[in-house]
């Protein structure tokens, strides 16, 4: 099962809602498992039962290894509703040492998957004893067949060490060497929202900026757009560097964070240009999805509009909701108001009319 459709289900099953990452570029080749193995530093043996919480944690992977791997129906199995629902409370020396080692042993997506979630799920910064830290970078390391979910949890389990004994050092040269580059982007992810004030850790992952794997440099841009209380002043000067990024989703995903934040307002009119440049040569380009959000800065109102009218003749069947949107959220009248030219014609704009008018009058 792709992790993807597997949060999905895990979230029903449990009665609740796992955040999944946003989008990031697409999936790197992974690199040959030997590869890794003889980069890997070989963590220490597992627990014996009689540290506190190994016992339980190793029966209860083992449960959950068994679980059907077609099974789709995770409610079915007890295992993983035990294993990784309604996780609480500080994770027992024994069970982290248990998960840690069978994370770098693991051949099974969904098992890895549970493992990174639980562990993600405490609080940190944790692994202040340097040695079981570098056991959980060696896990890391032998993480090679992945997709984006699953980076995306390598990167926040990773950003939650403490950075202690030289382990921040050792983090930095795994970004630089891992090669897996979409594992590399997730760890820059995941120290932005471990440390979103940490300024010795958001220079490390700034300089990220240069690396020349895509993969990385959009995992600076989520740094700051995944932490729930960014640095925002960092955050906007960071955003905005990446618009100019070589990789269009990535300077796509930076716009679109600096238009939707009104602390970024400096940076929002350079959004804008950009927009009018490449949507005036392309009126497909996906920078028409950054026109709502600037409809905040009422200073590019007008520019905002007047670019999504003249998109309108350009576009075909099926492509006018998201300048419907910007022009309804535009409009200082509201969007009922707005929308009711529009509404008027009928056709293919009418009824993206008729649904902008009712989807940006819901927005708080």
């Amino acid at each position: 099962m792709r992790p993807a459709l597997f949060l999905l289900i895990l979230a029903i099953a449990c009665g609740g809602e796992h955040p999944a990452p946003p989008a990031a570029p697409a999936q790197a080749a992974p690199a040959p498992q030997a590869a890794i193995r003889e980069e890997a530093a070989e963590p220490p043996p597992p627990p014996t039962a009689d540290e506190p919480g190994a016992a339980e944690a190793r029966a209860d992977v083992e449960a959950l290894a068994a679980c059907s791997e077609t099974d789709h129906a995770l409610s079915r199995c007890e295992a993983s509703k035990r294993f990784c629902c309604g996780l609480t409370g500080t994770m027992q020396a024994g069970t982290e040492a248990v998960l840690v080692d069978r994370l770098r042993r693991s051949k099974k997506d969904r098992v890895r998957m549970y493992i990174l979630m639980r562990l993600a799920s405490q609080p940190g910064p944790r692994n202040s004893d340097p040695e079981r830290a570098r056991a959980l970078l060696a896990a890391v390391r032998a993480v090679v067949d992945t997709d984006r979910v699953e980076a995306s949890w390598v990167g926040r389990v990773v950003g939650a060490i403490a950075l202690e004994g030289g382990v921040r050092e050792e983090i930095a040269q795994m970004i630089a060497d891992h090669p897996v580059p979409l594992i590399a982007g997730g760890i820059v992810e995941g120290l932005g929202i471990g440390h979103p004030h940490d300024r010795d850790v958001l220079d490390l992952v700034d300089r990220q900026a240069a690396d020349p794997r895509a993969e990385v440099r959009a995992g600076v841009v989520e740094a700051y757009g995944e932490a729930r209380d960014p640095d925002l002043e960092r955050a906007c000067g960071a955003w905005s560097r990446a618009t100019a990024d070589s990789q269009r989703s990535t300077a796509s995903r930076a716009a679109a964070l600096i238009s939707v934040t009104p602390r970024c307002k400096r940076y929002q009119a350079k959004v804008l240009a950009d927009a009018e440049k490449r949507l005036r040569a392309d009126p497909h380009d996906g920078s028409i999805g950054v026109l709502e959000g600037l409809c905040s800065n009422r200073a590019l109102r007008r520019r905002v509009t007047a670019l999504a009218i003249s998109l309108v003749p350009r576009l075909t069947q099926g492509e006018h909701y998201d300048a419907m949107r910007a022009i309804a959220a535009c409009d200082p009248r509201g969007p009922d108001a707005a929308m009711e030219r529009w509404i008027r014609k009928g056709g293919a704009v009418g009824h993206a009319a008729e649904r902008a008018a009712k989807d940006v009058d819901r927005q708080p």
